[in-house]
């Protein structure tokens, strides 16, 4: 008689069933704290008045960007950042030389320069105001932006948080 081991029928569990096991157990409990996180980060969005200028533009793009109430989105990433409060524009002041090789200021002809106001939303953190929650706007911070009618680059003048 020759001695056989007779094979259990039924599942095996290993350690690679263990490893799965895990990956799962992990990959549900990062869904479920991400989801916490904006949840508490979509709470916390707030508004920012930003302070903007515009320069070397022509006059039909000074007139269609001080529209008011115009939504403003900024280019990279798409993101409706805010709505523009308020704007004008004048000619835009140069330096030139004069006959005697002085500076002197003058109007450039052709050029206008922008000075608006718009509500932006977003988060603030501790280095600032963050347009959408991942632009920071810092004073002389530049953003490329556009509305209905206009693309442009607007230079931050000053950032204060509204009521």
């Amino acid at each position: 008689m020759s001695k056989t081991k007779q094979k259990k029928a039924g599942p095996k569990f290993n350690i690679f069933d263990v490893l799965i096991i895990l990956a799962m157990i992990a990959c549900v409990s990062a869904i479920i704290v991400r989801a916490f996180i904006l949840d508490d980060a979509m709470d916390e969005l707030r508004s920012a008045e930003v302070r903007f200028t515009v320069e070397n533009i022509s006059e039909g793009t000074a007139e269609a960007l001080c529209t008011p109430n115009r939504m403003i989105y900024l280019k990279n990433g798409d993101i409706k950042a805010g709505t523009l409060k308020e704007a004008s524009y004048e000619a835009q002041k140069i330096w030139v030389e004069d006959a005697n090789g002085k500076l002197v200021e003058a109007v450039h002809p052709d050029k206008k320069q922008v000075t608006a106001t718009a509500v932006f939303g977003g988060t603030w953190g501790e280095d600032g105001f963050l347009i959408g929650g991942t632009h920071l706007a810092i004073v002389g911070g530049t953003f490329e932006i556009y509305t209905q009618d206009v693309t442009c680059t607007i230079t931050i003048v000053s950032v204060s948080e509204t009521p």
